[in-house]
């Protein structure tokens, strides 16, 4: 494992730590920022998987799951 693979990882562990409040709050992000957040994380997954930055991926995954709850609950809402 790479350095670059565990700083990335350990950011974005961070930033899936840090939608836990938005997911518990009442108030959501907009429904195609939720979207298209999560679609580009996905993205991300697969880039990373192609550079063999195995835990970055799996910690992008983390934030990817958290958008689409973002979504979900968006989209019940309404």
């Amino acid at each position: 494992m790479t350095w670059q693979d565990w700083v990335l990882s350990i950011g974005n562990f961070i930033f899936a730590a840090a939608l836990i409040p938005s997911i518990r709050s009442s108030s959501k992000p907009a429904l195609s920022t939720c979207i298209i957040t999560a679609i580009v994380l996905i993205l991300f997954v697969v880039a990373f998987l192609s550079l063999q930055f195995f835990l970055s991926a799996f910690a992008v995954t983390f934030s990817a799951i958290g958008y689409y709850i973002l979504a979900y609950q968006k989209y019940r809402q309404r």
